[in-house]
C-alpha cells in the first residue's frame, strides 16, 4: 500500500498593520555661511571716526602681495593717505602692507600708498597723522591756499616736536599764533597773510601781488601777521615791501605803475576797483578817484586769443560806461616812465585838475621810483 506525500499547509496570513506610516527622517540642514557685512557703508562717515569693529578681518593669502581690501578701500577714499591711529584693528594689516612695500611710512603713523610717495600733496596730508598740532607753512601753504601753480620743493612743517630728517619734508621748531592758522580738511595750514610775508625773502613782491590778486587776504591782514611775528630776521624788508604795496597791486607791472604815479605826484586813485558794465563785473587796474580816467597795464598774456577778444569786449563796455581807458605795457613803464606820467596827466587835465590830482607835492622823483624797480 502506497503512502502519498502530505499536502503543504497554506500560509497563515499576517495580521494587518494599522499603525500610521513612518516618515523618512529629515536630513540635517547644512548651516549657511554667515553673510559678510558690506564694506562700503562704513565709508560714508569720516575716516577718523571708524569704530574698531567696523572692519571685519578677512583671511588673506600669506605673502600674496595683495593689499587687504579694507586698507585698499580706505586709501581710495582718502586719496592714498591713511593714519594708523584711526584704525587700530588693522594694525597687523598695516604692518604686512609696510613689509610688502605697498604702503610707505612717510612719517610715524602716517602712511602713503607707494604710488603717491613722490606727490607733495600726499606728504602734506600725512602731517596731521603724525602731529595734529603741526602747521604746514611756506611754499606748501601757498600752493594749498592761493598759489596753485607753485610746486613746493619740500613740505615745510612748523612744529614744537623734534623731527628727524625725512625725505620730502623740512621741519622747523616754531610756534604760530592760533589766529594765523587755517583748518582745512583736518590739516592745519598757515594763513595766506602769514604765508605771504614768510615768503617775501624768497619771492619778494611777487608773493604779495599773488595773494592780493587771489583775494584770500588783505594788506591789513598781512600787516597784522607781521606784527604777530616780531623778532624775525628780514622783518624790516617785509615792512618796507608792505609799505610799497599800499596801493594793493596784483602784479609786478602794477606795482611799478603805482610807484611811478606816486613819484609823479598823482595820488588820488585806487587799484583794482570793481565796476559792473552791462551786467559784467570787471576790475580796473587803476581808476582815478574823481574823474573817469582808467589806467590799464597789459602784459604779454593779453596777446592770447581769448584775452585779446575779452579785452575788446571789456574796452567797449568801459567806454560805454563813460570811462577813458589808457593802456600801458611793462616796456613803457620801464623805458619811458616820463612819457607814461605825462600821458596820464594829459588825460586828467581834460577834467578839473584841482579835483582829479592828488595835489600833494611829489615826495620822490621818477628817478628814485625807477631805482625802486631794482629793489
Amino acid at each position: 500500500m502506497s503512502v502519498s506525500a502530505a499536502a503543504p499547509r497554506p500560509a497563515t496570513p499576517a495580521a494587518p498593520d494599522y499603525s500610521p506610516p513612518r516618515r523618512a527622517a529629515p536630513r540635517p540642514a547644512t548651516p549657511a555661511a554667515p553673510r559678510r557685512a558690506p564694506l562700503l557703508p562704513c565709508l560714508v562717515v569720516e575716516l577718523s571716526t571708524f569704530a574698531p569693529t567696523c572692519w571685519r578681518e578677512r583671511p588673506a593669502a600669506r605673502d600674496s602681495g595683495t593689499m587687504h581690501p579694507a586698507i585698499s578701500e580706505l586709501l581710495g577714499y582718502s586719496g592714498g593717505v591713511i593714519g594708523r591711529r584711526a584704525h587700530p584693528e588693522l594694525a597687523t594689516r598695516f604692518d604686512s602692507a609696510l613689509r610688502a612695500g605697498e604702503l610707505v611710512a612717510v612719517l610715524p603713523g602716517g602712511y602713503v600708498h607707494r604710488d603717491r610717495v613722490s606727490d607733495w600733496r600726499a606728504l602734506a596730508d600725512a602731517v596731521w597723522w603724525w602731529d595734529p598740532r603741526a602747521v604746514i607753512v611756506g611754499e606748501s601753504a601757498a600752493a594749498l591756499m592761493f598759489w596753485p601753480e607753485l610746486t613746493p620743493r619740500s613740505v615745510e612743517v612748523a612744529t614744537r616736536r623734534g623731527a628727524a630728517g625725512r625725505a620730502g619734508f623740512a621741519f622747523t621748531r616754531r610756534s604760530i599764533p592760533a589766529e594765523l592758522v587755517v583748518q582745512r580738511g583736518g590739516a592745519q595750514i598757515a594763513s595766506p597773510a602769514l604765508t605771504a610775508i614768510d615768503l617775501v625773502p624768497r619771492y619778494g613782491g611777487e608773493v604779495i601781488d599773488r595773494v592780493l590778486r587771489s583775494r584770500t587776504t588783505t594788506l591789513a591782514d598781512m600787516q597784522r601777521a607781521l606784527a604777530l611775528s616780531g623778532g624775525r630776521r628780514g622783518n624790516k624788508d617785509r615792512r618796507l615791501l608792505l609799505l610799497d604795496s599800499r596801493g594793493e597791486p596784483w602784479s609786478a607791472a602794477e606795482r611799478l605803475a603805482h610807484r611811478l604815479l606816486r613819484a609823479g605826484g598823482i595820488n588820488a586813485w585806487h587799484a583794482n576797483v570793481p565796476i559792473v558794465c552791462d551786467g559784467q563785473k570787471f576790475f580796473m587796474d587803476i581808476a582815478m578817484d574823481h574823474c573817469p580816467v582808467v589806467v590799464e597795464i597789459d602784459g604779454k598774456d593779453h596777446l592770447r586769443e581769448d584775452m585779446f577778444e575779452y579785452d575788446r569786449t571789456r574796452g567797449n563796455l568801459l567806454l560805454l560806461a563813460g570811462k577813458q581807458v589808457l593802456h600801458f605795457t611793462w616796456r613803457m613803464l620801464v623805458d619811458e616812465p616820463e612819457w607814461v606820467i605825462a600821458t596820464v596827466r594829459r588825460a586828467i587835465d581834460r577834467y578839473p585838475a584841482d579835483v582829479c590830482l592828488g595835489l600833494g607835492a611829489a615826495k620822490s622823483t621818477l628817478t628814485s621810483a625807477m631805482q625802486g624797480v631794482a629793489r
